[in-house]
């Protein structure tokens, strides 16, 4: 973990609390390193439980907020990349193994809030652009096997809310200008 932090006017310096319990867990948080980028007042909070758990994000941008909860299983992982400024996520992936989620947030004030309970649930977040108060996107699942792919692109505001229960649903969501 190399972490090279600032920061913002007004703002707290970066807090970062990273817990693991399980085999094989693999991290690789970069929150800029020494890449020379700006990472400003971050807040950083990943809990692992479970075998195999893999992390890797690298947080670049102003005032950004990551808390992320992996637990119940193997092989679980949450790659990102966050380059962006006021950005929120929230990730919680419990009750089951093999799930995944990739970010790739270049919007700012962007917020994604993600909470599966099941197993082998994969999303993919991209986020891109924005307006006055950035893109959301809000997954709620309970159940396995779903796949969600939501591209968020545009000069406005989107919001993409999905609530699902059950198995094997695939949502793939482009929402642009």
């Amino acid at each position: 973990m190399g972490v090279v932090t600032t920061t913002a006017n007004g703002s707290s310096p970066t807090d970062i609390t990273y817990v693991v319990t399980g085999n094989n867990a693999t991290a690789t948080l970069n929150l800029n390193n020494d890449g020379q980028g700006t990472n400003a007042s971050t807040t950083l909070n990943i809990n692992q439980t479970g075998d195999g758990d893999i992390i890797n994000l690298n947080i670049l941008g102003s005032d950004n907020t990551l808390t992320a909860t992996t637990s119940g299983g193997n092989n679980n992982k949450l790659i990102g990349t966050i380059n962006a400024n006021n950005t929120t996520v929230t990730l919680s992936q419990t009750g089951g193994g093999g799930n995944e989620t990739t970010l790739n947030l270049t919007g700012d004030k962007g917020t994604v809030n993600i909470t599966t309970v099941g197993a082998t649930n994969i999303t993919s977040i991209t986020q891109s652009g924005g307006g006055v108060t950035g893109h959301t996107a809000v997954l709620n699942y309970t159940g396995s096997g779903n796949n969600t792919t939501i591209n968020q692109s545009s000069n406005i505001d989107t919001t993409v809310n999905i609530l699902s229960s059950g198995s094997g649903n695939t949502f793939t969501i482009t929402t642009s200008n």
